[in-house]
């Protein structure tokens, strides 16, 4: 029952810095573009460079062009730099949308401003929505290409203990509008679902009085839940100013899914009765599972309280 989706730096063309292999020249009457060509990677261990350092003919020749339509960097706690040019040649100042469609930790963003130097922009799942320049589930920023010129801009993606890929994508304004809406809507359609799948689960329970239908309706509600947090709708819809609640919420669900799900699973197959043994290891694995997520959520929480 439980339904699985996974669902500027330079202003001048003649002193442009960035080799030739990371520009990208727009076409006229194009709306949408897959940037995971058209961009060079670097890799930062220390975390300590700065865009300034980046930006420089010290580190130029030090990124490496990326050959997937979807850059994948693997679980690394290195700091990913990303650099891409994009080229307007119509007579025209075009505004665009720089979409990361993924959610990591933190993630800047620079553009060059007007007097050369950068402007930032921040996102990502430890940044309040409120703090982000478009309010989207992904993080997205503002572009502006003048007319027969160019502006290259940069990332700095950072998000320990996760696998770090990079579905990059420029949207026009208009096309930007067009998928926030179709995606609501599809997200909503899903949510919908699993909605109605948990109310009538609890409907049987009350009727039968059979646990095992209270224990699915619990997990996919937890799974709701989950998918709404990872997704990145509670920080649209219910949490924009706060980061915290988001964390816990959604590591809350992961417990509530393992544990219903394995109440669900000893009610279901009458391991009491039929599998003593099984089922008492089930009930030491809900405990103990329990216990290491208790601890992994206490400790974050004081962290943060208590930093100084």
């Amino acid at each position: 029952l439980v339904l699985l989706r996974s669902f500027p730096a330079q202003a001048d063309l003649s002193g442009s810095t960035v080799p030739p292999t990371a520009v990208l020249n727009l076409v006229g009457g194009r709306e949408e573009y897959s940037l995971g060509e058209h961009v060079e990677i670097l890799q930062d261990p220390s975390r300590q460079l700065t865009i300034t350092d980046v930006a420089s003919a010290e580190w130029k020749d030090k990124f490496v062009p990326s050959r997937q339509q979807v850059p994948a960097n693997g679980y690394t706690d290195s700091a990913v730099w990303v650099r891409c040019q994009l080229v307007n040649p119509t007579a025209e100042s075009s505004e665009w949308v720089v979409q990361l469609g993924w959610r990591p930790r933190r993630v800047a963003f620079f553009r060059s401003s007007n007097n050369g130097a950068f402007v930032e922009r921040q996102a990502g799942r430890h940044v309040p929505l409120s703090q982000w320049e478009i309010p989207n589930r992904f993080p997205s920023f503002r572009l502006s290409l003048p007319p027969h010129g160019n502006q290259t801009f940069y990332l700095q993606i950072i998000s320990s203990g996760t696998n770090i890929h990079l579905p990059l994508s420029l949207y026009s304004i208009s096309v930007f509008a067009g998928r926030g809406s179709t995606d609501s809507l599809v997200w909503g359609l899903f949510f919908g679902v699993l909605l109605f799948a948990t109310g009538y689960l609890l409907l049987m329970y009350f009727f039968l009085r059979d646990k095992s239908y209270a224990y699915l309706a619990a997990m996919a509600g937890a799974y709701c839940l989950y998918r709404v947090t990872v997704d990145g709708w509670s920080s649209v819809y219910l949490w924009p100013h706060l980061v915290q609640p988001h964390l816990v919420a959604r590591d809350l669900a992961l417990l509530a899914i393992y544990v219903f799900g394995i109440l669900f699973s000893q009610a279901f197959l009458e391991t009491c009765q039929h599998v003593p043994l099984l089922h008492r290891a089930m009930t030491v694995s809900i405990l103990v599972y329990g216990l290491v997520s208790v601890v992994d959520l206490i400790f974050p929480i004081l962290g943060a309280f208590f930093k100084p």
